[in-house]
């Protein structure tokens, strides 16, 4: 169940915080899409292993670091479960 999906450090600063971002609280083989606040995509990620958790770098598919802003994190389980979370990012 996505019931227990959370983010953090959220928000996530930069000049306190180590270089990931956690998204915990995740069944086994849920895919994480992030999205800019304008909704134009920036990075996807899976959760496979079983630990509940994916680390996200805080940069985009390219490799880039990502902007400050407000991210939108959409949650997705093999049998169609949805949630969608915000994180902002404070460079």
């Amino acid at each position: 169940s996505l019931t227990q999906a959370y983010i953090f450090p959220n928000p996530y600063r930069a000049d306190t915080h180590g270089p990931t971002l956690m998204i915990a609280g995740l069944p086994n083989r849920s895919t994480i899409e992030i999205f800019s606040s304008s909704g134009s995509p920036v990075r996807t990620l899976e959760e496979r292993d079983g630990d509940g958790g994916v680390a996200w770098d805080l940069t985009d598919e390219s490799g880039s670091p990502v902007a400050s802003g407000v991210y939108i994190v959409r949650i997705e389980t093999e049998s169609d479960e949805s949630v969608i979370l915000k994180s902002a990012v404070i460079r």
